[in-house]
């Protein structure tokens, strides 16, 4: 196997990912060149073998200080850690964070960083992880004496950024891309770089083509592109303006004490005293947090309360609750202030006494028929439960309230009703005519009893 092919495979078995080194950095640029000149004095085949010899899967896991998470960030920030220089994995990072976040029995979480930044890529979802584990509980950024650039857009999203001495350095708040021209170079040797391309800056950065000022103009326009979400991720979390940002997003590295004055960092304390204070804001947070579901669960107590109370009706579930009641009646249920159900259960009542008393009125009206019965023969007064009496005499028109009943009566009875349900249905539809009807029956008894007795 050629020796570019045997590399290739130890680089593939070694799991390296060198696709993530190339494309856009977050990282402090001395920090950068120095792992770059690392990394081409590196004998590679001596360092495969190595990883080969050494190859083992690492799960790696927050620790803990009491019920506070310890989450490090430490070297180059790439989306996979990287066995070329000191590195963490921004994938495996968000995986601890989350982790940590959900996790009842943690109460608060520390980052603790050491880092001069690294890939954009990765770096944009480590941060809103952050900014979404800060949500449940309070965290912390911890810098031990370098938090640059792309570790520093991590740290701002935290509650509270601690930096561990004066020496300690923090900002380089920007993005950059390098590409080297070596056209000029490859002309001296005779080699002419020849990019055939689809487009203007495709294929920029090919080794030996020179690099035009349309090239340059795109990259810039990424780089300013992405800086502005650097830029406004910063001021959201250290609740600056984006003005405020751009004004210290120039590179520079800032020592601690001037880091604190530009609001880059809180403040300068020991890890101890960080691990204290953050120890008392989960306890302030958790007091909080019982107060806020105390109140909620007086709220719902009295949701509650509320959801059981009797439901006044409305004039429209009355009327449906009580079909055929008339307008006082459901006047009189609204003024009581009832639920649809207690104005059903009134209408029944209401229906039972209606019922009784024309039950009543049945009995009575059937004695006075029965009375008539008996006198009819002999007095010449027709019984009132004469079937024709009224057709055969006009009784509608005539003023005769007897003949009058007993015709209305028998309209109902030919209709289908019984004579008991006829005269209970006449009673509470003509109860004027009922009332004529026993006064003219009542003086024809009496004029009758009066000439029988003379």
């Amino acid at each position: 196997m050629p020796r570019d092919a045997c590399l290739k495979a130890e680089i593939k078995f070694a799991e390296m990912d060198l696709s993530q080194y190339f494309g856009l950095w977050a990282i402090e640029p001395t920090r950068f060149l120095a792992a770059v000149e690392e990394i081409r004095r590196l004998d590679l085949h001596a360092h495969m073998r190595e990883a080969k010899a050494n190859r083992h899967t690492v799960v790696t896991t927050a620790e803990r200080e009491n019920e506070i998470a310890l989450v490090k960030l430490s070297g180059t920030l790439m989306k996979q850690s990287s066995s070329l220089v000191e590195s963490s994995s921004s994938v495996e990072l968000r995986r601890q964070i989350r982790t940590a976040a959900c996790d009842p029995s943690i109460s608060g979480l520390a980052i603790v960083i050491d880092s001069p930044g690294g890939t954009v890529a990765g770096t944009s979802d480590l941060a809103k992880e952050v900014a979404a584990a800060r949500k449940k509980k309070p965290v912390y950024a911890f810098i031990e004496d370098l938090g640059a650039s792309a570790a520093y857009w991590v740290a701002s999203q935290a509650d509270k950024i601690v930096a561990n001495d004066p020496t300690a350095l923090i900002g380089s708040i920007g993005t950059f891309v390098g590409l080297y021209d070596i056209s000029k170079a490859a002309e001296m040797e005779g080699v002419r770089a020849i990019v055939v391309t689809s487009g203007g800056v495709k294929g920029a950065g090919f080794p030996g083509a020179p690099i035009g000022e349309e090239v340059v103009r795109e990259l810039q326009l990424i780089v300013d592109k992405t800086q502005e979400e650097f830029n406004a991720a910063i001021a959201k979390g250290r609740n600056k303006t984006t003005a405020e940002v751009r004004s210290i997003a120039d590179g520079r590295l800032y020592m601690a004490a001037d880091a604190v004055k530009a609001g880059l960092v809180d403040s300068i304390d020991s890890f101890e005293a960080m691990i204290a204070d953050l120890s008392k804001q989960t306890s302030k947070r958790a007091k909080a947090l019982g107060v806020q579901m105390a109140e909620t669960e007086k709220t719902q107590q009295i949701i509650n309360v509320e959801a059981d109370a009797p439901y006044r009706a409305s004039y429209d579930e009355i009327v449906t609750a009580c079909p055929g009641a008339g307008s006082d009646f459901i006047c009189d249920q609204l003024r009581a202030k009832v639920t649809a159900e207690s104005a059903s259960k009134a209408w029944v009542a209401e229906l039972l006494r209606q019922r009784d008393a024309a039950v009543q009125m049945v009995k009575v009206t059937e004695k006075d028929r029965d009375q008539l019965k008996a006198i009819a023969p002999s007095r010449g007064i027709e019984a009132l439960d004469t079937r024709d009496h009224g057709r055969e005499r006009g009784a509608a028109d005539s003023g005769d309230p007897v003949a009058e009943w007993n015709e209305l009566i028998e309209a109902k009875v030919k209709a289908g009703m019984s004579r008991s349900r006829a005269a209970m249905a006449l009673n509470r539809e003509r109860p004027e005519l009922r009332e004529v009807m026993v006064e003219e029956w009542n003086d024809r008894q009496n004029q009758r009893s009066k000439k029988t007795a003379g």
